[in-house]
């Protein structure tokens, strides 16, 4: 659709979605792919009230490590 040349143009977007139904939100959400290390996760979260945050997520963390590998991208946390 935008004729484009250059490879660098077919960049992920985004998008708004509206509703006049009551909405919950997130108190964080998911802004990059979860980075798998040995022993960890790292994820890049925006939430609420400090903005942009980084959180490493432990194995020994038990059930909140098993919830952050089954994590993607753009989904609440």
């Amino acid at each position: 659709m935008k004729k484009a040349d250059l490879g660098y143009e077919d960049e992920k977007f985004s998008y708004v979605a509206a509703t006049r139904l009551p909405v919950h939100p997130a108190n964080a959400r998911v802004l990059r792919h979860p980075q798998v290390r040995s022993g960890h996760i790292l994820l890049r979260l925006c939430t609420d009230s400090d903005g942009l945050t980084d959180v490493t997520v432990s194995k020994r963390q038990g059930d909140t490590y098993k919830r952050a590998r089954r994590i993607s991208w753009g989904e609440p946390w």
